[in-house]
């Protein structure tokens, strides 16, 4: 498929990719390739899982979607913008605008309460603090952490944190949430919480959503489930 091709496909999906390749070079080594050649495309509001065993390059291809890294080779449209031919600057204005993240540890700024951490992106875009602080309590309540916007990272459970990451994450209305192991470090009662409030905000805000996971049970909820598996990606 030629590049022209694929950008003119990629205006009918949220986002596709064509042939991406990921190579690690370490000195006086062989090439270390982690998948290759793989293609990708997600339609506004789909939900897809990508499953595989550890060391599969299931978090690098993630990261890759969100352009938190970039391929060896191959191209990724996001809403018509190959992320790889863009500068730093421009992926950081996408990110904060269009996409939302969800790591399985987190990643909350311990020194700064609930409140605080599901603000930084909106206040990061240039929102007004009272407008920002009004937003993040308007999601906070959907999480159920009402009572707890106050309380730093250090304070709140497991369950609770990755709540608190949840809101960060669909706070700013993103059209794309990528997750990694977003329940892989909660126990059955938390993981069932947050698969219905995950689920249940990002139908209410129409978000697509690409999420790497162990959990065959998250899996299945989704539209679809791929695998990756042999630097290879199919069903």
């Amino acid at each position: 498929m030629s590049q022209s091709t694929l950008k003119l496909n990629s205006t009918l999906m949220l986002l596709s990719c064509e042939k991406l390749t990921k190579r690690f070079q370490e000195a006086n080594k062989q090439p270390l390739t982690i998948f290759e050649n793989i293609s990708f495309q997600l339609k506004q509001a789909e939900k897809v899982a990508i499953v595989g065993r550890s060391g599969s390059g299931k978090t690098t291809l993630l990261n890759i979607l969100g352009g938190l890294e970039s391929p060896t080779s191959g191209a990724v449209y996001f809403m018509e913008k190959d992320l790889t031919q863009l500068n730093e600057k421009e992926k950081s204005h996408i990110r904060n605008h269009q996409l939302g993240f969800i790591f399985q540890s987190h990643h909350l700024l311990p020194e700064f309460d609930a409140l605080e951490n599901v603000c930084m992106p909106l206040l990061i875009r240039g929102m007004k603090p009272h407008e920002a602080q009004k937003q993040s309590i308007e999601i906070l309540k959907k999480v159920g952490l009402s009572h707890r916007i106050q309380h730093k990272p250090g304070m709140l459970s497991g369950g609770e944190r990755q709540r608190v990451a949840i809101a960060r994450a669909l706070v700013t209305r993103p059209k794309l949430v990528l997750a990694d192991e977003p329940t892989g470090n909660l126990d059955f009662q938390h993981t069932q919480q947050i698969y219905d409030i995950m689920l249940g905000l990002m139908e209410a805000l129409n978000t697509s959503f690409v999420v790497v996971t162990h959990d065959l049970e998250l899996a299945s909820l989704m539209d679809r489930t791929l695998k990756l598996q042999q630097g290879q990606l199919g069903q």
